[in-house]
């Protein structure tokens, strides 16, 4: 899975412990993946503004941030036109928030957590599609 060696994936999520569990899934699961994590949206956000418009680039965005919501961070990636492709999770139960989603169109899935290793493989299928398709 994932053969093409130039895919970024970006983790957002304001739990420091579980960003290391998903980097280590992912880094099991696709290990020519290059995984940056971030515990805020904001520096996630400048780090976007300093290496912009890589076509290959994911993100993995929480709803729930301490800084500001993945909604706010959605609308900044809109704004400056950034065609990464975002995967939003939550540990919510609102059924709004995966409506909300599917009106973004950076927007490619929408999971609950917890994150499982099935629901990193099925991510990682999702980004392959993508990467086929471009």
């Amino acid at each position: 899975m994932l053969t093409k060696n130039n895919i970024e994936l970006i983790l957002v999520d304001d739990d420091e412990i579980l960003l290391m569990i998903l980097e280590r899934m992912f880094i099991k699961a696709a290990p020519n993946l290059t995984i940056r994590g971030f515990e805020s949206g904001q520096n996630a956000l400048s780090y976007l503004a300093k290496y912009p418009r890589k076509e290959d680039r994911f993100l993995l965005v929480d709803i729930n941030l301490k800084d500001m919501t993945g909604w706010d961070f959605l609308s900044v990636i809109e704004e400056t036109e950034d065609p990464s492709k975002i995967i939003m999770i939550t540990s919510s139960v609102d059924s709004n928030n995966e409506n909300m989603a599917k009106r973004h169109p950076n927007v490619i899935n929408f999971f609950e957590k917890p994150i499982t290793y099935s629901i990193v493989q099925e991510i990682l299928q999702n980004i392959e599609e993508k990467v086929e398709k471009a």
